[in-house]
Protein backbone atom coordinates (compact mmCIF):
# COMPACT_ATOMS: atom_id res chain seq x y z
CA UNK A 1 0.00 0.00 0.00
CA UNK A 2 0.76 3.72 -0.78
CA UNK A 3 2.44 5.27 2.64
CA UNK A 4 1.00 8.30 1.32
CA UNK A 5 -2.04 7.08 0.69
CA UNK A 6 -2.03 5.03 4.34
CA UNK A 7 -1.22 8.55 6.37
CA UNK A 8 -4.22 10.37 4.48
CA UNK A 9 -6.77 7.72 5.37
CA UNK A 10 -5.48 7.45 8.90
CA UNK A 11 -3.92 10.15 10.25
CA UNK A 12 -5.67 12.92 8.11
CA UNK A 13 -8.35 15.56 9.68
CA UNK A 14 -11.58 15.32 7.65
CA UNK A 15 -12.24 19.06 8.80
CA UNK A 16 -9.12 19.90 6.61
CA UNK A 17 -6.68 20.92 9.39
CA UNK A 18 -4.05 19.05 8.47
CA UNK A 19 -2.41 15.29 10.30
CA UNK A 20 -3.10 13.86 13.49
CA UNK A 21 -0.36 11.87 15.39
CA UNK A 22 -2.15 8.61 16.01
CA UNK A 23 -3.85 7.00 13.41
CA UNK A 24 -7.81 6.78 13.03
CA UNK A 25 -7.98 3.35 14.52
CA UNK A 26 -5.93 3.64 17.82
CA UNK A 27 -7.45 2.12 20.71
CA UNK A 28 -8.16 4.31 24.22
CA UNK A 29 -7.36 7.44 23.06
CA UNK A 30 -9.57 10.60 24.83
CA UNK A 31 -8.34 12.46 22.22
CA UNK A 32 -6.37 12.88 19.22
CA UNK A 33 -3.41 14.48 19.52
CA UNK A 34 -2.65 17.22 16.79
CA UNK A 35 0.27 19.77 17.19
CA UNK A 36 1.56 22.33 15.25
CA UNK A 37 5.29 22.65 15.86
CA UNK A 38 8.06 19.82 16.38
CA UNK A 39 8.65 18.95 19.78
CA UNK A 40 10.33 15.67 21.26
CA UNK A 41 8.89 13.75 18.46
CA UNK A 42 8.12 15.27 14.93
CA UNK A 43 4.72 16.67 14.00
CA UNK A 44 3.04 15.27 11.36
CA UNK A 45 2.36 18.23 9.53
CA UNK A 46 6.20 18.79 9.00
CA UNK A 47 7.05 15.35 8.02
CA UNK A 48 4.26 14.58 5.22
CA UNK A 49 5.27 18.39 3.98
CA UNK A 50 8.58 16.82 3.42
CA UNK A 51 6.76 13.62 1.88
Amino acid sequence: MNLEKTLFDYHWDQSGQGYFLTASDANDLVVRPKNDADEAAPNANGIMART
